[in-house]
């Protein structure tokens, strides 16, 4: 008989951010027997794993009462499953209603520092969530160590998000450099201060301004998420005022965006905890230049396959793409390098390791 647990995966969002649509491509490609998804709100990102049977349960949206109420109830009625808490705030919702019982694995996005939390979530992550769920898993080596860093007995797997990368649709032949007009540079991320798309329209701008013409020509894509509507309005003033920079608003077609260009730039201004998006331009075959810190540290070698430069500076950001810009043959060797570099990061081998961490962590009770 099968000792194959049943697993709950539990978000409290619709929203189709990272590490949603990293769930969605895990749940697809598991090798786990018996998957369903609970959510407190219900949304399209949900529906690939309805079109392949997938159960998908939301509680909400309801007030925070009744929600808590309802997920309690949920857990009890659910005891002998494995909980995986797939953001922050679900996290701390099934270390509130969890019984004696209940196994929970937090699978850890976002670093556990002030950087991206209030430090009243920081408090409650250290003294309510984290004593409370079994084990973890991260993401990156750096989101790791911010857990350890407040809980340091937790157990904890580092596995990277799947990103959607098949190495058999990779790009063949290492990209060049275009020989007549702007070069195309591509900025994919959330329209939020801290993923620093006006670092990379300042920089464009100055590489611009240095050559006295339209040297490079900047696509910025992303949606704006979480009430950041002041810092939105500055980046379409920026955009604005900008004559290489055109911003698409949330595309689905991230893949034809990379398919146009030749350079990615990903310009956090604080550690990135992986990047999913700088593998997906690798594998197609751009040459990523990113901010230092985070998951991108672990992902580029900096002069093989992509370049790091210090954040939160467009003049470095500019001085990097200039040197870039100069060096056809060294940019057609970290393409090359770039597409062989994102094949390690395939989903058949991160499923696999996900599957394995899982199942393994799966044995840990709490540890309170």
């Amino acid at each position: 008989m099968s000792t194959e647990p049943r697993w709950i995966f539990a978000d409290h969002t619709s929203v189709p951010g990272g590490g949603e649509l990293a769930l969605v491509r895990y749940l697809q490609a598991t090798s786990l027997a018996d998957v369903e998804v609970l959510t407190l709100e219900d949304g399209d990102v949900w529906n690939p794993l309805r079109e392949k049977s997938i159960p998908v349960t939301t509680l909400g949206p309801a007030n925070a009462l009744r929600t808590q109420l309802a997920l309690r109830a949920y857990v009890r009625r659910n005891r002998d499953a494995v909980f995986v808490a797939n953001t922050m705030r679900m996290a701390l919702l099934l270390a509130l209603a969890r019984t004696r019982r209940t196994r929970i694995v937090y699978w850890v996005r976002d670093g556990l520092t002030d950087t991206y939390m209030s430090r009243a979530k920081q408090l409650l992550t250290r003294y309510v969530t984290l004593p409370r769920i079994a084990a973890a898993v991260a993401n990156s080596q750096w989101t790791a160590g911010t857990v350890t860093a407040l809980e340091p007995a937790m157990p904890i797997r580092v596995v990277p998000s799947p990103s959607g990368i098949d190495p058999d649709t990779a790009t063949t032949s290492p990209r060049t450099l275009p020989t007549s007009g702007p070069v195309p540079i591509a900025f994919v991320a959330r329209i939020s201060e801290w993923k620093g798309p006006h670092i990379a329209i300042a920089a464009v701008d100055e590489v611009n301004r240095r050559a006295g013409h339209e040297r490079v020509h900047l696509t910025v894509a992303g949606g704006t998420l979480f009430g950041e509507n002041e810092f939105r309005d500055r980046f379409l003033a920026m955009v604005e005022a900008s004559s290489a920079t055109d911003y698409l608003g949330h595309t689905d077609d991230v893949t034809g965006l990379f398919a146009s260009s030749a350079i990615m730039l990903h310009c956090s201004v604080t550690p990135e905890p992986f990047g999913q998006v700088v593998v997906q331009a690798m594998n197609a075959g751009l040459v990523v230049i990113a901010t230092r810190g985070g998951g991108p540290s672990e992902i580029i070698t900096p002069g093989v396959d992509g370049v790091l430069i210090e954040p939160d500076d467009p003049t470095l950001l500019a001085d990097a793409l200039e040197a870039l810009l100069d060096t056809p043959s060294g940019y057609s060797s970290m393409s090359r390098c770039a597409v062989k570099r994102a094949a390690d990061y395939s989903d058949d081998t991160l499923v696999a390791r996900l599957d394995r961490s899982l199942r393994e962590l799966s044995q840990i009770q709490k540890r309170r």
